[in-house]
């Protein structure tokens, strides 16, 4: 039992090395980063990676119509749960639909295709039909 602990603790010791106090205020780091000077392990920091809208919306609406073409059912999420829109959600059901009606799956393109003029729609300041209070 204690050959566990003392493994655990080792096992925390070394994840935790490369803790500095910019990771963790109110830790002290090791003596270099708290000098102000980088850790030679340390890598460059990248940045993120930033998708446009369309892209954004192409990534969900094909996610969830794999997830519902996968299943062979809609699990009885709703567009919130989904984090979609209604128009994206909108999207989703009509590829899905059409996916079980050919037998092929949407390419990429043509979830791209109508992501981009949703965004066009969104984009024009025209006001949706439907919504609350309706």
């Amino acid at each position: 039992m204690k050959l566990l602990a003392v493994a655990a603790a080792a096992a925390v010791l070394s994840v935790c090395g490369g803790c500095n106090s910019s990771n963790n205020p109110g830790k002290s780091g090791n003596s270099d980063t708290a000098k102000g000077s980088r850790p030679a392990s340390s890598a460059s920091p990248t940045a993120p990676r930033t998708l446009s809208p369309v892209d954004l919306c192409t990534e969900a609406v094909r996610y969830w119509t794999g997830e519902i073409l996968d299943a062979g059912s809609d699990k009885g999420f709703d567009y919130q749960e989904m984090g979609l829109s209604d128009s994206q959600y909108e999207t989703v059901r009509d590829l899905v639909a059409e996916a079980r009606r050919t037998g092929q799956r949407p390419t990429e393109g043509d979830t791209a295709k109508r992501c981009r003029a949703i965004a066009r729609a969104s984009s024009s300041g025209a006001p949706s039909e439907g919504g609350w209070p309706g």
